[in-house]
């Protein structure tokens, strides 16, 4: 998912787990200074060397620092929807979503008449 109005790039912790093999408390996936998830678990970070768009003509951001979390970033007050069963209007998080940590590093162009998404790395000199 992109998210242009999210700071950081965040990863669901069990998708980091077990698809990484990254591990809490481990020097690669470190402690975010105390911070907590929206549900009082605590939030991890580690530095991606590089993230490629694969399918894009190798379009790469590099050293990209993510927010590893259980649970949303933000307090939830476990609002219900009430309808045939009450559910919770915060939903799981997203196996990955795209801050602009990430989305500086490229620009996106949206062609909604093909139902496509560019995407082209931004070179700086």
């Amino acid at each position: 998912m992109l998210d242009t109005s999210s700071e950081h790039t965040v990863l669901r912790r069990d998708v980091a787990e077990r698809v990484l093999g990254l591990k809490g408390g481990a020097p690669d996936m470190t402690d975010a200074g105390g911070l907590k998830d929206g549900m009082g678990q605590p939030v991890y970070r580690h530095v991606f060397p590089k993230i490629s768009f694969s399918g894009v003509g190798g379009v790469t951001a590099v050293n990209v620092p993510a927010m590893i979390a259980t649970n949303s970033l933000t307090d939830s007050s476990r609002d219900l929807v009430l309808g045939s069963r009450a559910q919770t209007t915060d939903a799981r998080i997203p196996d990955l979503v795209l801050g602009m940590d990430v989305l500086h590093q490229l620009h996106l162009y949206a062609v909604f008449g093909q139902k496509r998404l560019y995407i082209t790395q931004v070179f700086f000199t």
